[in-house]
């Protein structure tokens, strides 16, 4: 609240429109002066654009929005379905199949969660914006994939011998699948979905992919134990399944969102973007450089 800019896209909704061009001015510095102006424009003809044509139920969303309001959906669905909180909840029955002692265990869960934790905040920090949102879900589930394989061949080889550097690399499954979900999926995801929606139905369509997301994960947290006991770590290979489906279609229908305002992720899935002309951008610039005059005698 101390720091943090209005967003100038509601600014507009609200029909604030001085009070948002400065708040856009604000936060896209990196632009030239010319740039800036376009984009305002193009930004708030396109929110006019979309007011005039406000959709208000969920078969208007899905009628108009189809292929936005599913990638919104299945980007959260699919993070469960990798099995994460499975493996994260009941990562003290795989550590005991493989003979490691309480006390081992509960220091083994503490560093899954502090090993998570960091990896999440560095990624979102260091990768997000640079490499993308597109590659780090593909490698993320391609990573997923490898790795949930990896940790299924070494518990079966593993969990009931005495030896101690196989029961080792069975842990060490369970910490690389650790750090390639937190680091390049769970850094992502809620984001990405975020971002492919239009702002008036982020609400709507947010709150179907979080109860999509919850509702897989019950089901499948429910279904552990059970899980568990009766196929063992052949488990993992329900999740394998379930990720590769996701990535074929994290493929096919995910455009990328980095560095790119709604209006051209808007583009990006096919839908109506608002053209400007020559005379919307001159008036643009005209209000731009009169506001500029205006707060530069105000400064003197």
């Amino acid at each position: 609240m101390t720091f943090m800019p209005d967003s100038p896209r509601q600014l507009i909704r609200h029909g604030k429109i001085e009070q948002a061009r400065k708040e856009f001015s604000k936060i896209r510095r990196d632009l030239q002066s010319h740039e800036a102006q376009e984009e305002f424009a193009l930004m708030r003809a396109q929110i006019e654009y979309e007011m005039e044509r406000e959709v208000t139920s969920y078969s208007e969303i899905f009628r108009l929005y189809r292929h936005r309001a599913l990638v919104c959906i299945a980007v959260q669905t699919m993070t469960s379905l990798t099995g994460v909180n499975v493996i994260q909840y009941y990562q003290t029955i795989l550590f005991e199949s493989l003979g490691i002692s309480s006390h081992a265990i509960l220091a083994l869960a503490g560093a899954y969660g502090t090993i998570a934790f960091s990896t999440n905040v560095l990624t979102t920090v260091l990768l997000t914006d640079q490499w993308g949102r597109r590659k780090m879900i593909l490698f993320g589930l391609g990573g997923v994939i490898g790795i949930e394989i990896y940790a299924a061949i070494m518990q079966m080889e593993f969990q009931n011998t005495n030896n101690r550097v196989g029961k080792g690399f069975a842990i060490l499954g369970i910490y690389l699948f650790c750090c390639t979900y937190y680091g390049l999926l769970n850094s992502t995801t809620w984001l990405y979905g975020a971002e492919v929606v239009p702002l008036p139905l982020r609400s709507k369509l947010m709150g179907l992919a979080a109860a999509s997301h919850f509702i897989v994960n019950v089901a499948l947290t429910e279904a552990g134990p059970i899980a568990f006991a009766t196929i063992e770590q052949n488990y993992y290979y329900v999740f394998v399944g379930c990720t590769l489906f996701f990535l074929v279609c994290a493929y096919v229908w995910f455009p990328e969102t980095r560095n790119k305002n709604l209006e051209e992720i808007a583009a990006a899935f096919g839908d109506k973007v608002v053209e400007l002309t020559e005379n919307d951008v001159a008036t643009a610039n005209a209000v731009f450089d009169e506001k500029t005059k205006m707060d530069h005698k105000d400064e003197l």
